[in-house]
């Protein structure tokens, strides 16, 4: 296990990648020269001896020139330094070919060369500036890949930031709902407080401790639907008429939690008005093999209750629409219809 992270470690240095650039780098200048005549070890040793040139011209270009000058958009200055560069490069790489790799390795024909030949400079220049290229080219790929990387990861915390906060949203509007129901219920001092509020605190326990995960057991949410409904009877009694039906199978699916919660939440709110002398409400969930088929219907008079603290529709149907667009996008369909007696919404939901 430990040879395992020491490997890993080193393959994730850049060091490692550096050193094998540059071994590669020699692997395809030597094989050429060595599979043509002559000695293909002096061969070697004259890429080694200009390889220190190479080196210092790739990395002055991608550290220094690269990323303070070119990216900035100081193209004078790019430009500049780099030609200036470039003819220095160049002279080091004559004065290298001239004074040392001629005398030691070529002293037969050492004697009748010139040192400002230009067309060996020029190639000087040319050969540092193919490897300087490659490099470069290598460079701006890996740092397009880290843009691209940390784009999407700054995408992806801000959409997980907003999730938590769509989250956060409907917890005070589902507990602020809530406490009126058992405020009145405490009006009416009805006997069914007490058991209200044990129903709330079970309701507060599945949201605190169990919904802080991505995704949870649809028969989890189904339960939570359930057991509001049952708090919702305590406090309308027999006026209230719910037909909550769940058909299929919802063992073994998953879906986010609290994310039904608010469209039932919100026929309560909207249909059980006290001009009503019986609140109707209608709960459909189908459960198919990947996707869900919800329907709730409920009566509705001209005039909605509002609450006093601006709890209305915009945290409930709102933030659930975007809690669909961020966790489900292009998977889900939602249709909202209302009528004069009646309000319907329908969604399908791809698991």
């Amino acid at each position: 296990m430990e040879n395992t992270e020491h490997i890993s470690r080193i393959k994730n240095s850049r060091a490692f990648w550096h050193v094998l650039f540059w071994i590669g780098f020699l692997v395809v200048y030597a094989v050429p020269y060595c599979s043509l005549e002559g000695d293909c070890v002096i061969m070697i040793f004259d890429i080694l001896i200009l390889m220190p040139v190479k080196m210092a011209a790739v990395y002055l270009t991608i550290y220094l020139l690269l990323p303070h000058y070119l990216l900035r958009k100081k193209y004078t200055y790019f430009f500049g330094l780099f030609f200036m560069s470039a003819i220095i490069f160049g002279l080091v790489h004559r004065v290298l070919q001239f004074f040392i790799i001629g005398p030691m390795y070529y002293p037969e024909t050492y004697m009748g060369w010139y040192f400002w030949n230009w067309s060996h400079l020029l190639y000087g220049v040319l050969n540092i500036y193919t490897i300087v290229a490659v490099a470069t080219a290598i460079k701006l790929l890996k740092q397009s890949y880290e843009n691209q990387r940390q784009t999407q990861q700054l995408a992806n915390e801000k959409l997980e930031a907003e999730l938590k906060l769509l989250k956060a949203q409907i917890h005070p509007h589902f507990l602020f709902n809530t406490l009126n129901n058992l405020y009145a219920l405490a009006l009416e001092q009805s006997g069914s407080t007490a058991e209200g509020i044990l129903k709330l605190s079970n309701l507060l326990d599945y949201m605190l401790y169990e919904c802080n995960v991505p995704m949870i057991a649809l028969d989890k949410e189904i339960k939570l639907i359930d057991n509001y409904i049952e708090l919702e009877k305590l406090r309308y009694g027999q006026r209230l008429d719910v037909d909550f039906r769940v058909s299929g199978n919802p063992s073994g699916k998953r879906i986010a939690p609290m994310l039904i919660l608010p469209f039932v939440e919100n026929s309560f709110k909207h249909g059980s008005s006290t001009k009503l002398a019986r609140t109707k409400i209608r709960i459909d969930l189908e459960v198919g093999v990947n996707a869900i088929d919800l329907e709730v219907e409920n009566a509705r008079t001209n005039q909605v209750t509002q609450d006093t603290q601006g709890y209305s529709e915009g945290i409930g149907l709102k933030n659930v629409r975007r809690r669909l667009d961020l966790l489900y996008p292009g998977r889900y369909s939602l249709e909202i219809n209302e009528s004069e007696t009646t309000f319907r919404i329908r969604l399908n939901l791809e698991l």
